[in-house]
């Protein structure tokens, strides 16, 4: 039965593998398709960067409304002195404007010059780093990449940079930014920068902006957004879109990059509603795989159970059957054939004798096989304390016999929800054992205590200790080393088996101590 349980156990954990590992295999595929969609998106709008598309300042504000249906962003494009406002886009959720600073960035190390790279030195401040983004300025109607800036993320964040450029082949670029309080950036930035600083704040007070619209938005994983009023992108929440074109080089074409950041891809591929549906899929069919192999265990090893009752229920009848039917037959043997017939009365009294024993042996092993069939009794609310004083006063008399005493200490009133006739089968038992091992002129104490919503109920006498050994096997059927199984003291040697196949009935813990001079057997009810 061990090796059954052991096997179903192994199929139960392979279930539960095969879902964990093909829901790790889903995530992965969607993430890929995921990242897949958004190279596409950057992709299309990196040619339409590359093809001009968006110096025509009109162009920008009407392919901006267009490109913006899930994630509507509204735009205020100033001109360079900040006072005159040259187009807004139409959606608005949020106001764009101020320092951005939620997005990643590019290495532009790796795109541009040597020489670009030197002229982008003395445009930036003594400040910046490797990692830079870009700068716009408006020229009556157009649209002029004029220089390059670097953006500070918040504190812990990173991203994956997808980049795309029409002079460099696609890269892909992790990074993460180290944080800038707002009050020490601006403390290192250029005067001109400082004066957009002051030119933001100045909108804010002056009431011009609404400041409900500056807030932090709840739907972006990255925090507030502001821009500078004279920086110019685009955004749908999933991308950011950047268009270069470093001056002052001799190369008179646009250097255009477009980038792409996934704030957060988990987040993206676990909203994904394909992801929703195979999850929710795998989900049903897995917890259905389990429900079956749960079931199909749990019948499985009912029926190992039955068998293996039955099979010790036989096995137990045969063995302990087979010694009183042969003395039997053997003082039958002995009167029939007339051996000695002045012992006549005592073979048919030891024929009695055994009569008797075979009857409780019988009575024993049909009520312990009833409650190994058994999975659920008759329990109802008992008094514990009355029923340990209705058997301590039973086997007072017997115990005297054996010049032993019994004190009962279970004063404390207990009710417990049992079955009180199994529930006194089991201190019977348990009084039996004492009574019979115990020494000679020493008292068994019975004892009742309250621990919390429990009670334990202890039953002690002076004896020998009981080894290790037997302790293992102490309350399986029919024992051969138990203590309590003793032809002198006509016990079927069953008691402890029946204790057990009750107590775990009731979901009852149980065993025994070994203390000075002696042994308390106990159960705990609840």
């Amino acid at each position: 039965m061990k090796k059954t349980r052991k096997v179903l156990s192994i199929v139960t954990v392979v279930v539960l593998v095969l879902y964990f590992s093909s829901m790790a295999v889903l995530y992965g595929n969607m993430k890929d398709t995921v990242k897949a969609n958004i190279y596409d998106e950057a992709s299309t709008l990196a040619e339409e960067f590359n093809n001009n598309s968006y110096e025509n300042l009109e162009h920008f504000v009407s392919v901006t409304n267009q490109s913006l249906p899930m994630y509507p962003t509204k735009y205020y494009v100033y001109d360079e002195t900040g006072k005159n406002l040259l187009a807004q886009t139409s959606n608005q959720i949020m106001f764009q404007y101020g320092p951005l600073l939620k997005y990643g960035v590019v290495n532009l190390d790796e795109y541009l010059s040597e020489k670009q790279i030197e002229q982008l030195a003395q445009m930036d401040n003594k400040y910046s780093s490797n990692y830079s983004t870009f700068k716009y300025a408006i020229d009556g109607d157009k649209v002029i990449p004029c220089s390059l800036v670097y953006r500070i993320l918040p504190d812990g964040t990173d991203g994956e940079s997808f980049t795309f450029t029409n002079t460099k082949p696609t890269g892909e670029i992790s990074c993460i930014s180290k944080y800038f309080e707002m009050d020490l950036y601006k403390a290192h930035s250029t005067d001109f920068q400082k004066k957009d600083y002051d030119f933001i704040d100045k909108k804010f007070k002056d009431g011009k902006v609404p400041k409900a619209e500056c807030k932090e938005n709840k739907s972006d994983p990255w925090g507030s957004a502001i821009d500078y009023t004279d920086e110019v992108f685009i955004e749908n929440g999933r991308y950011i879109v950047k268009q270069v074109r470093v001056v002052g080089t001799e190369d008179e074409n646009a250097y255009y990059v477009i980038t792409y950041t996934a704030a957060n891809l988990v987040k993206n591929v676990i909203e994904d509603f394909r992801f929703t549906r195979w999850a929710t899929g795998l989900s049903c069919v897995f917890t259905v795989a389990l429900a079956i192999s749960l079931a199909v265990s749990y019948s499985i090893v009912k029926k190992e159970q039955m068998k293996y009752a039955r099979y010790s229920f036989s096995n137990a009848a045969a063995h302990e059957l087979k010694t009183p039917l042969a003395i039997i037959q053997n003082r039958c043997e002995l009167v029939m054939e007339k051996v000695n017939e002045d012992k006549n009365d005592e073979y048919v009294k030891s024929i009695y004798e055994e009569s008797i024993r075979m009857n409780k042996l019988v009575k024993n092993l049909l009520q312990y096989n009833s409650l190994t069939m058994n999975t659920d009794i008759d329990k109802k609310a008992c008094d514990l304390d009355r029923i340990v004083k209705k058997e301590i006063e039973k086997y007072r008399p017997l115990a005297a016999s054996k010049d032993v005493g019994i004190e009962n200490l279970a004063v404390e009133k207990c009710s417990v929800k049992c079955n009180d006739e199994l529930i006194g089968l089991v201190i019977d038992n348990f009084l039996s054992n004492a009574v019979k091992f115990a020494i000679p002129k020493t008292v068994i104490k019975v004892s009742l205590t309250r621990k919390g919503k429990k009670f334990k109920l202890g039953i002690y006498n002076k004896g020998e200790n009981i080894s290790k050994e037997q302790g293992k096997e102490l309350w399986e059927l029919l024992y051969k080393g138990d203590m309590s199984r003793s032809r002198d003291e006509n016990s079927s040697g069953m008691g402890l088996a029946i204790c057990r196949q009750i107590l775990e009935l009731h979901n009852f813990k149980y065993g025994f101590e070994n203390k000075e001079n002696g042994v308390e057997f106990y159960f705990i009810a609840k």
